[in-house]
């Protein structure tokens, strides 16, 4: 068995991965509208025309979308948003035959592309530390099998992308690390270009991982002449391709890193109220607390995750004070020894200086890919002390494959809601009074495209419960083309087939209560806990 596994490994792990991917261009249709997909495809056009600007070129669509009162991205407040990931989808932006909800899919599918461009990062960093490939692809399913990245994988295109991105710099660096040369150099810079022209955080992380190659290098006595010319063109190359990918710093670019290094600061763009543990937070006037991000970190992975990383982080913190300097010896010690510093160095940063964040640790899911290494160490030092014990192994591999298999059916089960995940280590009960579900308004999709299968075309009035799930509502009418659903400014005193639709936790926000008589006819759940409601009239 063990021999045909051997022989036949790659063919294994090449329909693994296509498994992965075909199951998740397959869900692509079932997530809903996210509340920032118009305005990341706006994004994506001012780019366009940026370049199209810069580099004089001309066509119709491009007039179209001028006339349409599309700006260069350098105008916009957004210009420090980067979208470089997204740029092979330039032509199909140019498409007009193409419909909102066909380019709506054909973004998410990318998204999952991207997502997979990160988990095959993640399994090539494993099999370069020295881990086999079964382990290579348990590490991927470390990533995959935590539910909201699952989700997210679907649709986040600036938190999910980035963590794939640092996962591509990341196994960039190791090759780098083993053998400097030049073409790995040139890899490393394109990596290190779009992560960096993905979010300022990614100039962090790159040069994070620059200054770990030189010294593990010089550590080891291979810091020669070439070697440093080879260190100057990396840095040199990454410049050029982050300046080549950021079309806004091309045009103006004092004013574009005046407003990049503010916003880094101190976002400037969102003011809103966070749900915390039953708590609202006026981001406007008070600051997150402190424990905000490692709580939430904490309360959205699975407890044996959770459980692996523990082990994992102890597992490091004990082998680095018996070797010290030593770990930069080995492959694997100095991949750990960096992705130990990537986890735990931005946490702490972020505890200490209590700056914005919300919508659970989504603008740090960067660190993922850290945690989702540091777990497969964890697993690999039970697996080391399990092998000891007679059938340890297969009481050991069995509880690993219990929990992959028990978490699996919890996203199959919970699907396309796998976004509302909390652990155990919350209780269900009012869980969505205490904590956010559905920032996102993704449910808002799923609950109007059901009422309007249900209504047999007949006209539809809903009353959205709150100005956010009004907002959800817009864009989900938008995507589907619900032309028989008349959205109302309120539900009507009495006497009229009415729907009010509520999205929990923004109602939980705004202390909304349905009105006197209608009741939940729909109510969608995830993991247990209600996301949105959809209530009726007395009349209906």
């Amino acid at each position: 068995m063990i021999q045909t596994l051997q022989r036949y490994g790659k063919v294994l792990v090449a329909i693994f991965f296509c498994l992965l991917l075909l199951i998740g261009l397959l869900t692509v249709p079932d997530y809903g509208s996210y509340w920032d997909e118009r305005s990341e495809v706006g994004i994506l056009r001012m780019s366009l025309v940026e370049y199209a600007q810069l580099f004089s070129l001309e066509s119709d669509a491009l007039q179209t979308l001028l006339q349409a009162g599309v700006i260069p991205i350098s105008q916009s407040v957004e210009r420090d948003h980067g979208i470089c990931a997204y740029y092979p989808l330039f032509g199909a932006l140019l498409n007009p035959s193409l419909s909102t909800r066909a380019f709506s899919l054909l973004w998410r599918g990318y998204t999952w592309l991207l997502f997979m461009l990160g988990a095959w990062s993640l399994y090539a960093i494993a099999r370069a530390m020295g881990f086999s490939r079964g382990m290579g692809c348990i590490a991927v399913l470390l990533l995959v099998l935590s539910p909201r990245f699952f989700a997210e994988g679907h649709y986040n295109n600036k938190d999910i992308v980035l963590m794939s991105l640092v996962l591509l710099v990341l196994w960039q660096t190791i090759r780098l690390s083993v053998k400097p040369s030049f073409p790995r150099a040139f890899w490393f810079a394109l990596a290190a270009g779009f992560c960096c022209g993905t979010r300022i955080i990614g100039m962090a992380v790159c040069l994070c991982c620059g200054l770990m190659v030189l010294l593990r290098l010089v550590y080891l006595g291979r810091l020669n002449r070439r070697v440093v010319g080879i260190g100057g063109f990396t840095l040199l190359l990454s410049v050029l391709f982050y300046m080549a990918l950021t079309p806004a710093m091309l045009s103006a670019p004092v004013n574009f890193f005046e407003h990049l290094l503010k916003n880094a600061v101190g976002f400037s763009r969102w003011h809103g109220t966070i749900l915390f543990d039953g708590a609202l937070v006026q981001t406007a006037s008070e600051k997150v607390p402190a424990l905000y991000l490692p709580i939430m970190i904490a309360l959205t992975t699975p407890l044996w995750a959770l459980m692996l990383l523990l082990i994992g982080l102890c597992a490091f913190i004990v082998r680095a004070a018996r070797e010290r300097m030593r770990l930069l010896q080995t492959t694997d010690g100095f991949m750990l020894t960096l992705v130990f510093i990537l986890f735990l160095v931005p946490l702490c940063f972020a505890v200490f200086s209590r700056m914005l964040v919300y919508n659970g640790w989504r603008h740090f899911y960067f660190l993922q890919g850290s945690m989702a290494l540091l777990m497969l160490y964890g697993w690999h030092q039970l697996w080391g002390l399990a092998k000891r014990i007679r059938y340890g192994k297969h009481i050991a591999a069995g509880l690993l494959a219990g929990a992959l298999v028990f978490t699996g059916i919890g996203i199959w089960r919970n699907h396309p809601y796998q976004y509302g995940f909390y652990n155990a280590l919350l209780p269900r009960e009012k869980l969505e009074t205490r904590y956010e579900l559905d920032y996102w308004n993704l449910s808002l999709t799923n609950a109007l495209r059901t009422l309007v299968a249900q209504s047999d075309g007949k006209p539809l009035l809903v009353t959205p419960s709150d100005p956010k799930t009004r907002s959800g509502v817009n864009n989900a009418i938008d995507l589907l083309t619900l032309d028989t659903i008349t959205v109302l400014r309120q539900a009507p005193q009495s006497g009229a087939d009415t729907y009010v639709i509520s999205n929990v936790m923004y109602a939980v926000i705004h202390e909304y209560q349905p009105p006197e008589g209608y009741e939940p006819i729909m109510t969608i759940y995830a993991y247990g806990v209600p996301m949105t409601i959809l209530y009726a009239a007395p009349s209906i």
